[in-house]
């Protein structure tokens, strides 16, 4: 379990176990989950992960001001 923890936002990756499960997936989703809240300058990472229960993710995003639209008249 900790080995795959430490690949698990890497593309394609997998945990041994999901391969067994009905629920099916490309291994994809936390790679351009991570890499979508990096655009915005942010952090995406393993809280804790529970064997047959589930994991629990967490992340950042730095807040920032909206930018001012110009009015159209």
């Amino acid at each position: 379990m900790a080995e795959d923890q430490s690949h698990i936002f890497e593309k394609f990756v997998r945990a041994p176990r999901s391969l067994t499960t009905p629920v099916r997936g490309s291994g994809l989703g936390l790679y351009i989950s991570r890499r979508f809240v990096g655009a915005m300058d942010g952090k995406l990472w393993l809280e804790h992960s529970v064997l047959n229960e589930g994991a629990t993710f967490s992340f950042y995003l730095p807040w920032v001001e909206a930018p001012i639209e110009p009015q159209l008249d």
